[in-house]
Order: C-alpha cells, then structure tokens, then sequence
C-alpha cells in the first residue's frame, strides 16, 4: 500500500510543479492566472516534465541527470492513458485541462479526479466493444461458431431424389460434414431453390455452381 500511495504522490507533486512552472510563465507574459483554458497551456520539453519528475521525487534540481526508463513509461501513461499530458509534437508537450486539474487540486482531490478519468475510459472501452461486438456481421456469426472445427468428408451433388424432396429446380453442391450434417448453398434464406457458391484464394475465384 506504502508503494501505491508513494507513486500517487510522486505524480501529483509532478504535476502541481507543472502546474506552477505555467503559472509562473503566463505571470511574465502578463496573462491572467485564473483563466487557463486548454489553448493557453503553455508547453514543456520532454527533460521540463523529467526534471520535474525528479524533483517531485525529492531530489535536487541542481543534481538532476537525464533518466529514461521509468520515467519515459510514466510520460507514456499520462499521454496515453489518463490524458493528463497532450504531445504537440516531438519532444514537446502540455498540460491537458484534466491535467491541470489534477496539478491544481488536492492530493485527494486529485485522486478522485484520476478515478474518474480512469471510470470515463473503462467504460468507454466497454461501450466501444459492445458497439463492436453488435455490429450484425459479428453478432450473427456467433450462432454458427459450432461450426468451427468440422471437417468436410465428402463433396457431391445433390441427387435427383434430394432435389425433388427440396422442390427445387437447381442442383446444388453438397458437402457430407464430419458429424454426419449435410451443408449446401440456396439461393434464398426461404430455400425456394439451390444456390451457387464461391471460393476464394490467393485472389482468384472458384464458382461451385448449380447443375
């Protein structure tokens, strides 16, 4: 637990240094204090957010040396995953309005705010899958997965007697599956009659036609 609330405060003193290092240089360029919308974001360097980094860490800024690894994940993670830093591009970067929030606020209250964004993405990720997962050519395709793994025994035609049971004019493909099904194509979902079907390989067509 000691660890967990160690890198929480780490990140957060990281970002309220951020934090201040803005408030500091929209002092000198006159600007307001209080009206930091997402386009006055001023931008940082790569090695500004490591250095702050490590004084967050409590070491001294005259001490610093340049560090990748942890550092370089942590960059990746406020970027990628909790939206707290927008890349502009390379090697250059912002505060994003949630990040300068996070800076801004209490510890707990900052806290409160990553698990919020942290919520906000989950269930965006939820709503993203089940809006993938009900598209009608996944969704339909989950009532033939018993399918997956058969295997074809025979190829042959529909014979006569088959055709005449089907009331059909056209004689289809027919293959004799593995579990003792038949499978053949029609030419409607009612059946009124066979259907052809295709195979593709290597971009080149192979019609099974009906007879």
């Amino acid at each position: 637990m000691n660890t967990v609330k160690q890198k929480s405060t780490v990140k957060h003193s990281t970002f309220r240094h951020l934090v201040f290092m803005s408030m500091t240089r929209k002092d000198s360029d006159g600007r307001p204090q209080d009206r930091h919308t997402n386009s006055e974001h001023i931008t940082f360097t790569r090695q500004d957010i490591q250095k702050a980094i490590w004084v967050a860490q409590g070491n001294d800024i005259e001490t610093y040396v340049v560090r990748q690894g942890n550092y370089g994940t942590a960059i990746k993670s406020w970027i990628d995953d909790e939206k707290l830093l927008e890349r502009i591009s390379r090697g250059v970067y912002r505060l994003s309005d949630n990040g300068y929030k996070f800076g801004n606020r209490s510890y707990e209250d900052g806290v409160k705010l990553i698990r919020s964004i942290n919520e906000d993405r989950l269930k965006a990720r939820r709503k993203a899958r089940e809006e993938r997962n009900n598209q009608p050519h996944i969704r339909h395709a989950k009532n033939f997965q018993h399918l997956v793994g058969l295997r074809i025994h025979k190829v042959r035609y529909m014979t006569p007697i088959e055709q005449s049971h089907m009331d059909w004019y056209q004689s289809p493909i027919v293959f004799e599956m593995s579990d003792g099904s038949l499978m053949f194509p029609q030419c409607d979902d009612e059946g009124n009659d066979g259907g052809a079907m295709a195979r593709i390989k290597d971009g080149k067509w192979d019609v099974c036609y009906t007879i």
